[in-house]
């Protein structure tokens, strides 16, 4: 997910993903080996928090206890989100479109995972309907990971079946897939 996201922002975000050691065995050698094993698939740089300071600098900071997090950081070094990694597709879409709302991101953010379970449980010739202005409306969120661990399905996934349940064989099923 984070290699994909780097991929699709290229120049215009830096993902860095910061490994400190910790009770499951994380170690500096254990991420140089993961790193290295990974290869070219890795997208995206990742650092080494030898003390610790990072943690302390950003997750204590903020009073996040739970990891994975992710802090999104605006071109002024602002932080201006803060989750799961599986919930920054939205706030870094919309940030980079120059849309974000740190405020009121959030809330527009649970308002698109709403509409999103709302499709999934519609009536498929409804569904099919509704789509093209979910997308229009949530771009950001018409394919991500965060919304499949939202709803339980990708939208991806339910609009081929949807497509396909419905006859439609055409180009417009073909270019959805489910990988």
């Amino acid at each position: 997910h984070l290699s994909d996201l780097q991929e699709t922002y290229k120049d215009k975000v830096t993902v860095i993903a910061v490994a400190t050691q910790d009770q499951r065995g994380s170690t500096l050698e254990a991420v140089e080996a993961m790193v290295k094993e990974k290869g070219p698939a890795m997208g995206y740089t990742v650092a080494w928090d030898d003390a610790e300071k990072t943690r302390a600098a950003w997750l204590a900071a903020a009073g996040v206890r739970q990891v994975p997090c992710a802090f999104v950081v605006d071109g002024d070094g602002k932080i201006v989100f803060i989750h799961h990694p599986l919930f920054i597709d939205f706030p870094l879409g919309r940030l980079v479109a120059g849309k974000w709302d740190p405020v009121k991101g959030p809330e527009e953010m649970q308002a698109g995972f709403k509409r999103a379970q709302e499709l999934i449980q519609m009536d498929r010739s409804m569904a099919l309907s509704a789509f093209p202005a979910f997308e229009k409306d949530y771009p950001e969120l018409a394919w991500t990971e965060a919304v499949r661990s939202r709803t339980g399905s990708g939208l991806q996934a339910v609009k081929l079946r949807m497509l396909l349940l419905a006859g439609r064989e055409d180009d417009k099923a073909s270019t959805y897939s489910l990988g």
